[in-house]
């Protein structure tokens, strides 16, 4: 609170002071005083024009625009940052996912395609693109872009989990149940016990007769959604069980 007083002081005495504006919109976004962060934030960079931390004010700038869900500000900002920073992958990343979420769908892709250009070993890049080709109704290259992805990330368990799962659900939507049940196998493989992998995998062995590992398997996601309070993942697993004459 000291260090916010002081520095709306120094802002007083000297409005256009573009480092003490940086200071107290870093103050306030650590507070949690988003709104307040916002407008100190974007006047400090646009007085840092130039300056060593103007790419750093627009990066805050646009993280608190994400969280205050002004996601055509966060573009605005994110922009300004790939202008200064264009080899930047992150940059490219974030701005492409706030394409993603307000629907500009090419646009995210030509950011996320940069960086897989630019980096082919990026550990989200193909991943983001799955996202885009997904929702742009091209399911066979969300597809390639995962299989790239899950090369890319080889080793790394984690992320390998959650690629597996995303390339397991394409499969399903596209009733490819074999490959599906080949994709959550591996997840669960990797050391999943979520929910997800736990039903995806039990309701894609339904679709491939395989009806004694897909009771395993939708018990043991019934029982998950069911310890972590997951009403409605607990109910949808129960209706899948009694679709197979099972009780929950």
């Amino acid at each position: 609170q000291h260090a916010g007083q002081d520095l709306r002081q120094a802002i007083m005495l000297s409005p256009r002071a573009p480092l003490a504006r940086y200071n107290l919109g870093v103050v306030l976004s650590a507070q949690g005083s988003d709104v307040a962060a916002r407008d100190q934030m974007q006047l400090a960079a646009t007085l840092l024009h130039g300056q060593p931390l103007e790419a750093d004010a627009w990066a805050r700038l646009g993280v608190i625009l994400d969280r205050l869900a002004d996601y055509g500000g966060a573009i605005q900002a994110r922009r300004h940052l790939v202008e200064l920073q264009p080899g930047s992958s992150q940059a490219h990343i974030e701005l492409g996912l706030d394409l993603l979420i307000t629907g500009q769908l090419r646009a995210a892709r030509a950011e996320f395609t940069s960086v897989a250009r630019a980096n082919p070993d990026d550990s989200t890049a193909y991943y983001d693109l799955a996202l885009v080709d997904d929702r742009l109704g091209n399911a066979n290259a969300a597809i390639a872009d995962l299989r790239r992805q899950i090369s890319v990330n080889k080793g790394n368990n984690p992320a390998l989990i959650v690629d597996s799962r995303y390339l397991g659900m394409l499969y399903g939507n596209q009733g490819r149940w074999s490959d599906a049940v080949a994709a959550f196998t591996q997840s669960v493989a990797l050391g999943s016990t979520t929910y997800e992998d736990f039903f995806g995998l039990g309701y894609s062995q339904t679709h491939t007769g395989d009806r004694a590992s897909a009771l395993t398997y939708l018990h043991e996601a019934y029982g998950v959604a069911k310890a972590g309070g997951q009403t409605l993942q607990a109910d949808s697993a129960c209706r899948q069980l009694k679709s197979l004459s099972e009780t929950c």
